[in-house]
């Protein structure tokens, strides 16, 4: 079970998921990928309190940002209340949603999610 999540400031980490039972060459080959400075995990754990994926492991020094698991939800939390009062805002002036009962509107408004467009995209 993981409690922290990692934002790695410094140094570079190597990512690799084993099965317990392979030799140390398959092990090397298991390799998922590498995070650096910037990148960070153990985010999916905290969230569906779940075991770890994958093992992290510091390929060189090393250091971090650790935040435990209730804080992290918390922010989490709060950023989504922010996101969904102002989705609220942009759902309130749309006609089409004015036959909405107020707490079907925030329920909407709860499901929505920003999306960006680059020019000349087609949706």
């Amino acid at each position: 079970q993981a409690d922290y999540f990692y934002v790695v400031e410094s140094g570079c980490f190597v990512v690799s998921k084993s099965e317990g039972t392979q030799s140390a060459d398959s092990k090397a080959a298991a390799a998922l990928g590498k995070i650096q400075a910037g990148g960070s995990f153990g985010e999916l754990a905290l969230l569906y309190f779940a075991p770890r994926a994958a093992t992290v492991t510091a390929e060189a020094d090393s250091v971090v940002f650790v935040t435990a698991r209730q804080q992290f939800k918390e922010v989490l939390l709060r950023a989504n209340e922010s996101e969904m009062a102002e989705n609220l805002k942009h759902v309130s002036h749309c006609e089409v949603f004015a036959p909405l009962k107020d707490e079907e509107k925030k329920e909407l408004a709860a499901a929505m999610h920003e999306m960006t467009f680059s020019k000349g995209r087609r949706t």
